[in-house]
């Protein structure tokens, strides 16, 4: 019923206002489409940029690891150093010694 003349609306203005309420639907899913669309892509690129920093820092951490096992001194040569070391000056000490 039409509040100002009391009658029932014609077929045309039923259709009107179903169109004019279709489009400002449209036009409102439209835009919640193209906003989450806008986060969506904001969410990916956060993602992508997490996984490239995630990438750099292994990257440097392996870097560090190769770089600390690299420099460092090898105790276990020079120890087995010290010790052949040893064995030949006591064993020259004692070939010496038999001399004097």
């Amino acid at each position: 019923m039409d509040t100002a003349t009391g009658k029932q609306p014609v077929l045309r203005e039923i259709i009107t206002a179903t169109h004019s309420r279709y489009g400002r639907v449209t036009q409102e899913e439209e835009t919640r489409h193209g906003e989450a669309s806008v986060a969506q892509e904001e969410t990916t690129l956060a993602g992508r940029r997490q996984e490239l920093a995630v990438d750099k820092q292994t990257r440097e951490d392996r870097t560090i690891k190769e770089k600390t096992a690299a420099s460092r001194f090898p105790y276990k040569w020079l120890l087995v150093g010290v010790v052949v070391g040893l064995a030949i000056g006591v064993g020259l000490l004692r070939l010496l010694r038999p001399y004097r």
